[in-house]
């Protein structure tokens, strides 16, 4: 069960964009919140709902039909998931009707084993990616469209974690894709629930004052971390928050008395 939390954490990061930070916090510039926000707690706000009029359905997985029930949906500002559950305990989370991710339950003492049994079969780093290559071209209709970010083993789990991005005009989105696999091959989660969130932008001319949000962000930083010695923008992503373009940099901060904070500073793109 602990390696399951580890994936449904993964995977619920992915789902509602919620980012951990000592000091999360979110300030928007061109917007009525100017005062502020905190981004764990509004815009990343979530809520567990039942639906009633749900109960089970059939999807073909690896070439088997599969039952899966009904358990619950998550709702946020930005979308509704629905989640269910076949007769192996392993969750399915669904975009309407769309299949966009799922968890297998995986126990890690027996998973161990079992790789030691079929260890003449572990598979190369090469031939992993190629299995979630294949995964992706086959769930993601636009996969060619995505670019590998990174390809890691992580020795506690005994698995790889691959996530590929849909970029757009080459900033980075959270429309991201991925998978977690054994060295055996054996897929045990997959997630790729914001396919196409920035497809409307794709093709437009957006311009970003860097300046001007550079100036914005050093104020932001003066008035809320007045004793800050230095900054570091460690990525920028381009999103969409209440229906309004918006790009969100994420900083570390470098405070007096040698202690760490971070921050979350949204700026919307007029």
């Amino acid at each position: 069960m602990k390696n399951k939390k580890i994936i449904l954490g993964t995977l619920f990061i992915i789902l509602f964009i919620t980012l951990s930070f000592f000091a999360l916090r979110a300030y928007a510039n061109g917007h009525d919140k100017v005062n502020g926000i905190f981004l764990d707690n509004t815009l990343q706000s979530s809520e567990k709902i039942i639906k009633e009029q749900f109960n089970e359905k059939t999807i073909q997985l690896d070439s088997k039909d599969i039952t899966l029930n009904y358990t619950y949906s998550v709702k946020n500002s930005e979308k509704e998931l629905d989640i269910y559950v076949d007769p192996g305990s392993t969750e399915y989370v669904f975009d309407d009707d769309k299949m966009v991710g799922f968890i297998k339950d995986v126990n890690l003492v027996q998973n161990d084993k079992k790789n030691i049994v079929c260890a003449n079969s572990t598979k190369s780093q090469g031939q992993i990616l190629d299995i979630a290559i294949g995964y992706f071209s086959e769930y993601i209709n636009n996969f060619e469209e995505y670019e590998l970010i990174s390809i890691q083993y992580i020795s506690s789990y005994n698995e790889y974690s691959i996530t590929y991005m849909n970029k757009c005009n080459g900033y980075n989105t959270f429309d991201t894709a991925q998978i977690n696999i054994t060295p055996n091959g054996e897929i045990v989660s997959f997630c790729a629930n914001n396919q196409g969130i920035m497809a409307e932008y794709e093709n437009s001319n957006i311009i970003i004052d860097q300046k001007k949000n550079c100036n914005f962000i050093e104020n932001t930083l003066n008035n809320k971390f007045g004793n800050y010695s230095k900054y570091e923008i460690n990525d920028k992503i381009l999103t969409k928050i209440d229906n309004k373009l918006a790009i969100q940099y994420y900083i570390s901060l470098e405070l007096d008395g040698n202690y760490n904070d971070s921050a979350v500073i949204i700026c919307y793109i007029d």
